[in-house]
Formats: C-alpha cells, structure tokens, sequence
C-alpha cells in the first residue's frame, strides 16, 4: 500500500510541475523580460522545492529529482509545440532539483535519529 502512495505523490509532482512549467513557458509571449525571470528563476526554484517536498515525504531521492526537470521541458512543449531554444535552464533546474533531493533526504534521516 506504502508503494501506490508513494507513486500518487510522484505522479502529482509530474503533473504539478508539468502545469507550472506550461505557465511558466507562457509568459515568453509577455517578454524576453518575464521568460528570463520564470525560466531562469523560478522553475529552477520550483523544481528544487518540488524535489525537497516529494523526498521529504518519503520518496526515494533518487526518483524524486527525475520529474520536474523533464516536465519543465514538456510544459514547454506543450505550450509552444517545439523545444526551447536553450537547454540551459533545464540544466539548472535539473541541478537545483538534485540539490533539493538531496536536503530532503538530508531532512529525513535527521528526523528519523531524533
């Protein structure tokens, strides 16, 4: 049973970041301006809070930096029917994302020896 929920908290973490990263995407038809703030900013911010959270709740690490990186790019996608110009915002989303993995395993094993 652990394991199916375990696996709903990894699907509402793809389809959370999937439609974040399609408003995300979005504001690229406002500016160059508010594309570099979400896609620059706030996704990879996005992407490491959404790994902390799911790890946190008990996830394995290694699964929970997986999704938001990829739906960043499908939410792009989806919303413009072609890939970004530039991956690079991907890289740092996909790094931070690692990053936040990594602190809510940190987190865990530190709750659990208390």
């Amino acid at each position: 049973m652990k394991k199916f929920r375990l696996l709903g908290i990894l699907f509402l973490q793809a389809l959370g970041m999937l439609v974040l990263s399609w408003a995300c995407a979005y504001t690229q038809l406002l500016g160059r301006g508010w594309w570099f703030l979400c896609g620059w900013g706030l996704l990879p911010l996005l992407c490491a809070v959404s790994a902390y959270g799911v790890t946190k709740a008990g996830v394995s690490n290694y699964l929970a930096w997986i999704a938001p990186p990829f739906m960043g790019l499908a939410g792009h996608y989806l919303a413009f029917f072609y890939h970004p110009d530039s991956a690079a915002p991907f890289f740092i989303s996909a790094l931070l994302a690692i990053v936040g993995a990594a602190t809510g395993e940190e987190v865990k094993k530190r709750r659990k020896h208390k």
